[in-house]
């Protein structure tokens, strides 16, 4: 793929990037459904079909998709979930610049801000994650079950759960959530701790990629056992959870596809060295120690078992 021009990649690398967005929330439906997710992707149409059966399994309602200059037919590969009324596909790229800060503005955060005013009346919730990230039942509800028992939070923070190699050097057959059962433990580093988040879309004023804010919680965010922190106090090990609900990230997948993600590139622009460095040490972290985890394959045959 190519790369953004030298220049971009250079203002990348020496601007700070605006962190948060505001934006006016939008009012709420008379009727809203239980649960979106929202996704920014790349070329990713080799394993977007696992991760779409995915989070329809465990009961999210629909997904919406914005398509960052695709070039591999990821279109196509959508088409099925558009056409069963599960997907909605919006075309994606915009460049913008704070011109009184210089800061440039993520595409991922503008992509999350139009999909809280543009859809955000008609959900409940919406989980905004990447296509790598998997939002698994760890018990026996499924998410809209749990978001309910929680009382339907402003915003659910859950941490990453990181899977490295498993001890792939190259893609082996078969899906990534049965190849990849390792992961890093739990270490307050952010090389393997950050947060993905589910909010309600009707609350939300201020967007970001790992924390929003809310009308009624502002700053502040709950985990999965009813514990409500300061974003910012979120890397602690007593917030850091997988009761009903974990996040898996399978991050690197094998050897050979950590590298092409690297080259790939990302919604965020980032300048080709920094993101390359930071990638690689994101990796290093997730192998120095890591713990058996079938979370996810347990789910699927739970659901396997139902149907």
């Amino acid at each position: 793929m190519k790369r953004p021009p030298l220049t971009h990649r250079l203002n990348s690398l020496f601007t700070p990037r605006v962190g948060l967005v505001d934006v006016v929330p939008p009012a709420p439906a008379a009727e809203r459904r239980d649960l979106a997710v929202v996704l920014i992707t790349r070329n990713s149409a080799l394993r977007l079909g696992e991760w779409l059966d995915f989070p329809l399994a465990a009961g999210v309602g629909h997904v919406f998709v914005y398509d960052d200059l695709s070039t591999d037919g990821t279109s196509d590969v959508l088409a099925p979930w558009v056409a069963r009324g599960r997907a909605t596909v919006l075309p994606w790229h915009v460049d913008v610049l704070d011109s009184r800060s210089g800061r440039w503005i993520s595409q991922q955060i503008l992509a999350y801000a139009h999909a809280v005013q543009t859809f955000g009346a008609g959900w409940r919730h919406m989980a905004f994650i990447d296509d790598d990230e998997f939002l698994v039942p760890s018990g026996p509800d499924d998410l809209p079950t749990v978001l309910a028992k929680l009382g339907h939070p402003s915003t659910l923070s859950l941490p990453w759960h990181m899977f490295g190699t498993s001890g792939h050097e190259t893609p082996p057959p078969g899906t990534v959530v049965e190849n990849y059962v390792r992961r890093s433990v739990f270490r307050l580093e952010r090389e393997v701790v950050n947060f993905k988040c589910i909010v309600d879309p009707t609350k939300i004023t201020r967007v970001g990629i790992h924390e929003f804010e809310t009308a009624d919680l502002g700053r502040r965010s709950m985990n999965t056992l009813g514990k409500c922190v300061e974003n910012d106090d979120r890397l602690s090990l007593p917030f850091l959870t997988s009761e009903g609900i974990q996040l898996n990230h399978y991050y690197t997948r094998s050897r050979a596809e950590l590298m092409e993600k690297i080259e790939r590139g990302g919604p965020n622009e980032r300048s080709y060295a920094a993101n390359r460095a930071r990638m690689l040490r994101h990796a290093e972290a997730i192998e120095r120690e890591t713990v058996e985890d079938r979370t996810a394959i347990d789910f699927l045959a739970r659901v396997g078992s139902s149907r």
